[in-house]
């Protein structure tokens, strides 16, 4: 028998379903809204184990092809690997759900949330898996303190994800366009409010469906070590490393310290260490992402890598993990409001982290370090943006929250809540917690805290390098962006791609050609580029506005005469444009096959191009950008 609940999120009708599907399953929900459908499901093992000293729970988040009726691209052409989108879904659903499991529950749990049916224009599937979530534990025999449920902030200065609880609080992710902190606690507040409508559908679900809850054996309650650091913090203010509640580690940074990278860093903070580099790339490095919604395209990337030495550990090197993933994506999200446009910068621009010792922090010490490398690149950054990591300890009515937490402030503290922003306000956030949910005054204490830190950092950072270097780096390649005609895109790719192949050959550049009629050349040599660059324009006859041009003349009238620039390209010289003394003609003056020298006004409302020979008399030595066809 089947089970179901209706609720409002926002504007948005959810549903929720239980029985009838899954039933092996200890807990399972079937989420509905327009034509998505999530199916969530949750086991547990009989006993707890005794080999570990943490919670074993796993979260996978899978978005099926079938779901948005495609086949799955790839040689295997099925689901293999969790993309880094579902990784980061499945950490966001795992914080969000881990802080309401008893401290001391040791048994192996596994969440699966799979995507059956997608509507990506009308439906998130990481909230309504996120509300899946919340209903399946809710549902199923294990103790833990829910319900939870999720909702998203979109507006033009956010984009937030939060879970929440009926008292607080437990997961926020997302980025901001340097908000402020007022602003930010705000509309956190007004997001969790909104949440009470799946909270009570979760509720009414388990009431009328739900499993009773069962008791499981807790493991061993392990021997306190971490008492005297948390007393030690609460009772006198002292941290394991001897600073105050407040206080930062000490900072070093040197910008440009590798000698081939078109920019590098080298960032670090106490015991944390990270070296930054940053590369330019063409059009053609952009890397192409394949979703429920089709086909994106990424022109930025941020890389975070975590070998073992930086922690003193010996194990085999592997590719990048969840964690790796998280971070990279954490930092890239802190940057990318401060970037600058592919109009005004048009390059592909790639972020390489490597951390070289860590105790803590190293993810915000690599939006540090990125920070800096890429304005040694050359990137015209608006604002340098740094990030801080912030503690709680939380003993009764006792609290005190931590900047810069070490990695024992970490693991032995309530909260890591990372923030980064630049000196106006916060680029981007993601709050995790081990109590449960939080109350409004411990984020709004974090928050002004971590402002005064994120300042102090950005006080050292300045101090290496307050801006992007004039003229970018030395080895940096020269790239040039044009926009053609897209029917112009056939003429210079060529037969079997014989025009574009002898371009490059010929000035020795890399050109890609993107959707809509967007080219990209890029090589070493800036004279070549922009030799290249010219010659595309001729051959898709891309005339700019203001620039000189030599012309033959092809046909002439009194009023005026059509001169042909390009093959593909021709403008109207009224006679009026001809020179600052009134011709009655244009005849009197001009012949056809005359070669003649003119400024491009723009294109008039016909269609046009409007011509000028007046405004390009008295030109110095300004450049004519085209040889007379």
């Amino acid at each position: 028998m089947t089970t179901s609940r209706t609720f409002k999120l926002g504007d948005r009708s959810i549903t929720l379903e239980a029985g009838g599907i899954a039933q092996r399953a200890h807990g399972a929900a079937l989420v509905r809204s327009g034509d998505a459908v999530v199916l969530v499901t949750v086991v547990v093992s009989d006993d707890p184990r005794d080999d570990v000293d943490f919670f074993p729970l796993t979260v996978e988040y899978r978005e099926k092809a079938a779901a948005a009726a495609r086949i799955p691209g790839g040689f295997a052409r099925r689901e293999l690997r969790l993309s880094d989108h579902e990784v980061l879904v499945s950490r966001l659903i795992d914080r969000s759900i881990r802080p309401l499991f008893p401290k001391r529950f040791t048994h192996e749990v596994l969440v699966q949330a799979m995507v059956l049916s997608a509507d990506p224009e009308t439906s998130d599937p990481t909230l309504l898996s996120l509300i899946g979530a919340g209903a399946a534990l809710h549902l199923s025999p294990i103790p833990w303190g829910g319900p939870v449920a999720g909702v998203r902030v979109a507006e033009d200065e956010v984009d937030l994800v939060i879970s929440a609880t009926r008292s607080g609080l437990v997961m926020v992710e997302g980025g901001a366009r340097e908000i402020g902190e007022a602003r930010l606690i705000e509309l956190l507040e007004e997001a969790r409010s909104t949440i009470e409508p799946a909270l009570a559908a979760i509720d009414a679900l388990a009431v009328e469906c739900g499993t009773a809850k069962r008791a499981f054996a807790d493991a061993e309650e392990p021997v306190p070590a971490s008492e005297s650091i948390r007393s030690g913090i609460l009772e006198n203010g002292r941290r394991p490393d001897g600073r105050g509640l407040s206080d930062v580690r000490d900072i070093t940074c040197r910008a440009g310290w590798l000698p081939v990278p078109h920019g590098s860093a080298l960032f670090t903070r106490g015991e944390t260490q990270v070296t930054v580099t940053c590369t330019l790339g063409s059009q053609a490095n952009e890397q192409s992402i394949e979703t429920l919604a089709g086909m994106r395209r990424r022109s930025f990337m941020l890389h975070y890598n975590f070998p073992p030495f930086s922690v003193g550990e010996v194990r085999t090197p592997r590719g990048p993990g969840r964690r790796e993933i998280g971070h990279g994506t954490l930092a890239a999200r802190a940057l990318e409001p401060v970037l600058p446009s592919m109009r005004e910068f048009p390059y592909v621009l790639r972020v390489e982290s490597d951390v070289l010792a860590s105790n803590g922090s190293s993810s915000m010490a690599t939006v540090c370090g990125a920070s800096l490398a890429l304005m040694d690149a050359g990137v015209p950054l608006r604002s340098s943006v740094a990030g801080i990591a912030m503690g709680l300890v939380v003993e009764g009515e006792r609290r005190a929250v931590l900047s810069d937490i070490l990695g024992d402030e970490d693991h032995v503290g309530d909260m890591d809540f990372k923030i980064c922003g630049t000196r106006d306000g916060i680029t981007a956030l993601q709050l995790d917690n081990k109590l449960g949910s939080l109350p409004r005054e411990f984020l709004e204490e974090a928050l002004y805290q971590a402002r005064d830190g994120r300042r102090h950092i950005l006080d050292a950072m300045d101090a290496e390098l307050s801006a992007p270097r004039e003229g970018g780096a030395a080895g940096a390649p020269k790239l040039v962006s044009i926009e053609v005609a897209p029917d112009a895109v056939g003429m210079i790719i060529g037969p079997k791609g014989s025009t574009i192949k002898k371009l490059q050959h010929e000035f020795r550049v890399e050109i890609s050609v993107g959707d809509g009629g967007s080219v990209s050349i890029m090589g070493a040599d800036p004279e070549l580029v922009t030799r290249c660059a010219s010659k595309i324009r001729s051959i898709a006859g891309v005339l700019l506005v203001d620039k000189l041009y030599e012309g033959r003349v092809t046909r002439v009238m009194d009023a005026g005469a059509v001169v042909k620039i390009y093959d593909s390209a021709d403008g109207w010289l009224h006679v009026s444009e001809w020179s600052d003394t009134r011709t009655e003609r244009m005849s009197d003056v001009l012949s056809q096959g005359d070669n003649v020298v003119v400024r491009v006004l723009g294109v008039d409302g016909r269609g046009r191009v409007r011509l000028s020979r007046k405004a390009g008399l008295d030109r110095g030595e300004e450049p004519i950008l085209n040889i007379s066809p």
